[in-house]
């Protein structure tokens, strides 16, 4: 299960992280629809790592999606969203039964990731 906006939220104020506002209106409307919740959570993530690493983080609409200070400097981080594939779930239910490869696409997709 994913975090609740609600405890994101608290979870990236609680880090310093600016922007969290608009970046919840943007994630609750799709807290119904699992594959793009789960890709802005990667924000969010991303976020809390860059906090909790010292730097000055804020949550941006537009790209890039962080806008990071550290030592006087800044920088811009775009997030890369990772999109779980049929083969993922197939994995995870297979290693919860024995210790497996992860990650072989070519079963599902025909192809090597």
């Amino acid at each position: 299960m994913f975090p609740t906006v609600i405890r994101i939220r608290k979870a990236l104020n609680a880090a310093g992280v600016k922007g969290v506002q608009s970046y919840c209106a943007k994630l609750e409307p799709n807290c119904r629809n699992p594959s793009v919740y789960r890709d802005l959570l990667s924000e969010a993530y991303a976020a809390l790592m860059f906090a909790k690493s010292g730097f000055k983080v804020e949550m941006r609409e537009s790209s890039p999606d962080l806008k990071l200070k550290h030592n006087g400097q800044y920088i811009g981080a775009e997030v890369k969203h990772f999109h779980r594939k049929q083969q993922d779930d197939i994995d995870d239910q297979r290693m919860q039964e024995e210790f497996i490869e992860y990650g072989e696409t070519v079963p599902t997709e025909g192809k090597k990731a």
